[in-house]
């Protein structure tokens, strides 16, 4: 069953600092073969960030970038929406579906760009399946992601207020974006997939990071058990000691 958008799920625009408890998941075994020679992926000017990093545009969101070089082909670091077979760019949308074992996720970073995104399009989108349902959203190109037409000949490629800069290469022409979404607590994460909307728009995910949450209402309960177990030790305890010394 769809879970209703509102309410449930927030974009952050401005992504917070990375906490304690973040995992980045090694999307290696997605990244697409065969590309060799494509300006917008290609593996050499991605170089600085393969491997778990931290981009180098101070979000402080760590994702593990794949490194073309472990053997899938091609010196592509990322999954492309439009591959559709070995040395090929461009073919039917693709789709792709993650698996994430980590508990109590609250948050999804995402590492991500398009290739020849439109303003108010919609490029790609992503859905969290949890134990509760799916949670389905966007990619709009101006909005979350690039818009490579309008703004970028008139006011510029930066105006994407619902995603911040993650890495820049040395002449600036290329780079990555991270996206934060916050799910409801007590979703029970189990994957994140994402899939190719516009035709002819390419989507390109770099990394997918997850942040824990608070622990689950009945962690809670025995958290809260334990310390009052252990308070109520401690006040036997000094109430024993009081008595010990007063009988001297």
């Amino acid at each position: 069953a769809l879970v209703a958008l509102v309410g449930a799920l927030s974009l952050v625009g401005s992504v917070s600092a990375a906490r304690a408890g973040t995992t980045t998941i090694d999307l290696s075994t997605y990244v697409n073969e065969g590309f060799t020679n494509s300006w917008f992926i290609n593996g050499g000017e991605f170089a600085p960030i393969v491997g778990t990093t931290t981009g180098n545009q101070g979000t402080g969101i760590p994702f593990n970038v794949a490194n073309p070089s472990d053997g899938l082909g091609g010196n592509n670091n990322f999954w492309f929406g439009l591959y559709s077979g070995p040395g090929t760019l461009f073919g039917p949308p693709g789709s792709v579906k993650i698996p994430i074992s980590t508990p109590n996720v609250t948050k999804v970073y995402t590492l991500t760009d398009n290739t020849f995104g439109n303003e108010s399009a919609t490029e790609f989108s992503v859905t969290f399946n949890g134990t509760g349902g799916s949670i389905t959203d966007n990619y709009v190109g101006g909005v979350n992601t690039k818009d490579y037409n309008l703004n970028c000949g008139t006011t510029g490629c930066d105006t994407t207020p619902n995603a911040q800069y993650w890495f820049v290469d040395q002449d600036g022409s290329q780079w990555l974006q991270v996206q934060q979404w916050t799910l409801p607590n007590g979703f029970g994460l189990q994957s994140v997939e994402f899939d190719q909307v516009n035709g002819s728009d390419g989507a390109i995910l770099a990394g997918l990071t997850v942040a824990g949450g608070v622990p689950e209402p009945a962690t809670w309960a025995m958290i809260l058990l334990g310390v009052g177990l252990v308070g109520a030790g401690m006040r036997v305890a000094r109430h024993k000691t009081s008595a010990a010394l007063g009988a001297q």
